[in-house]
């Protein structure tokens, strides 16, 4: 089974420590950062590497889903990423369209907002079952 996914993905608020740091931020080296992010996201999905994905999750994170707050330890985030990976496998995880990375105007915070397109095949396991 195949599934096609395209789909308007918010990256929010990725809080950077050098540009709260430094009152004149280097925009350019941040934007290259979350570059950086972005690809390593890509590469954790296309490898099925929770790990990977769950590097650059920030202690304490809060995740919203179907409107409700939740807060994980890093074991619990890459657990759930990992039993996700195991269901489905990325044919390709590419950007329809350029990301666009934005600052606030002191440069302490920074978001990406992302269209991808994500094929994948949906994995059933069927326990007990041969063929």
């Amino acid at each position: 089974m195949s599934s096609q996914l395209t789909s308007l993905l918010l990256i929010g608020c990725f809080l950077l420590a050098q540009c709260a740091a430094e009152k004149n931020a280097d925009i350019q080296k941040e934007t290259e950062a979350i570059s950086t992010l972005l690809k390593q996201e890509q590469k954790a999905h296309l490898e099925e590497n929770a790990d990977l994905f769950v590097s650059e999750f920030a202690p304490g994170m809060i995740s919203i889903n179907r409107g409700n707050l939740s807060t994980h330890t890093t074991e619990q985030h890459k657990k759930r990423i990992k039993s996700y990976f195991d269901q489905v496998e990325f044919v390709k995880w590419e950007d329809v369209v350029e990301p666009q990375i934005k600052f606030s105007d002191d440069a302490s915070l920074a978001y990406a907002i992302l269209q991808k397109q994500v094929p994948c095949l949906i994995l059933l396991i069927m326990h007990g079952f041969q063929f």
